[in-house]
């Protein structure tokens, strides 16, 4: 049985599909892989941008925007509560909803 070796870690794209695949290939779990580096790099690159912008200018959030917001994130993490209770499977009926909550 031949193994596949790894090129040197820096030689990988450093996007979320470069980590991917550096996990595939050391035998990580999908679960967690997109626990981990996905969603990890999806608030990394939120905090780094929100970051930096705050650096060269100072930004203030309005009080309904905030409202907003976090009132939209929780409804959106409330309507995936049936999916978890599924067995963690989406059916067409509920990519559907998703979909459609996105548009």
């Amino acid at each position: 049985m031949k193994t596949e070796r790894l090129p040197p870690l820096l030689l990988f794209q450093i996007t979320p599909s470069g980590k991917v695949e550096i996990a595939r290939r050391l035998g990580v779990s999908e679960l967690v892989v997109g626990l981990t580096i996905v969603a990890g790099s999806n608030i990394f690159n939120v905090l780094l941008i929100l970051g930096l912008c705050a650096l060269l200018h100072p930004m203030e959030i309005e009080r309904s925007a905030a409202a907003r917001d976090i009132g939209a994130m929780l409804l959106a993490s409330f309507a995936l509560v049936p999916i978890m209770r599924t067995g963690f499977v989406i059916s067409r009926s509920e990519g559907a909803v998703l979909l459609g909550a996105y548009v």
